[in-house]
């Protein structure tokens, strides 16, 4: 008997991961568990998977055209593997768009961090200014109230 891991029953089955796992779980898919090489993993028999492949016809959709036209129809795995690529490179292309305006948006919001960062240093360099030169006048005003010369004077 031969059997194949959860990532393969999916392959081979056209369904995601997850789905076989709750397969699993509710008993529709028969598997066992086995030492793998990250510890204990699910096996599924080859037979099963057969068995689970004669249980889903193939879906089809339908596709209506103009009322001249004739209807037809297309098996879904063959327009879903047709769309797939353009519907990759649309996603591909709508995330790249999003990426480059966050990107745009967080240089802006930097930008102006950086201008209201810069406008804070400047008001507190000149508060710095006004305060040293407080004290330089204060201490002017000392030195000349204690000078030798006003003191002989009698004046302080």
């Amino acid at each position: 008997m031969s059997s194949i891991t959860i990532r393969e029953a999916a392959d081979a089955l056209d369904v995601s991961i997850p789905t076989i796992r709750n397969w699993i779980n509710s008993g529709r898919l028969k598997a066992y568990k086995t030492n793998g090489n990250h510890g204990l993993e699910y096996r599924i028999e080859l037979e099963e998977i057969a068995r689970i492949k004669g249980e889903q016809p193939e879906k089809t959709i339908v596709i209506h055209q103009e009322q001249t036209d004739p209807t037809f129809e297309v098996p879904s795995s063959w327009l879903l593997g047709q769309l797939s690529g353009s519907i990759k490179d649309i996603v591909r292309e709508v995330i790249r768009d999003e990426v480059e305006m966050m990107r745009v948006d967080i240089r802006d919001e930097i930008r102006q961090e950086f201008v209201k960062a810069e406008e804070r240093v400047v008001e507190r360099d000149r508060k710095l200014m006004e305060v040293l030169r407080e004290i330089q006048n204060i201490r002017k005003q000392e030195a000349e109230s204690f000078s030798w010369w006003n003191r002989l004077r009698g004046k302080r």
